[in-house]
């Protein structure tokens, strides 16, 4: 999936890209009550590279149960999730259920 995806953006015009993963792109996005461990990385990918090299102008990601938006270089990273009912205390799932982004 990740030579598919810097196969891709190396292709288009990456002002005008957005990359949709189920995973979060990078080890930094890990959510801060979550270490890297053998674990959390199986849910967060390895793509710190393609976005570094290719620059999409946003990335949206989930799976991690947290919302956030960060930026590496120019690429906007974006996750806005509910999260399971049970864990939005502990989690700070501050889902947002009017963002929107004019693409």
């Amino acid at each position: 999936s990740k030579a598919a995806i810097s196969k891709i953006l190396a292709e288009s015009n990456s002002k005008k890209c957005v990359v949709v993963t189920h995973f979060p792109p990078a080890k930094q996005l890990l959510h801060p009550l979550y270490p890297p461990n053998l674990v959390t990385s199986y849910f967060t990918a390895d793509c710190l590279d393609v976005i570094k090299t290719h620059q999409p102008a946003y990335w949206f990601y989930g799976h991690n149960h947290w919302s956030a938006q960060t930026a590496i270089g120019v690429t906007q990273l974006v996750s806005n999730q509910f999260c399971y009912p049970n864990e939005r205390w502990k989690s700070g799932c501050d889902f947002d259920p009017q963002l929107s982004f004019t693409i």
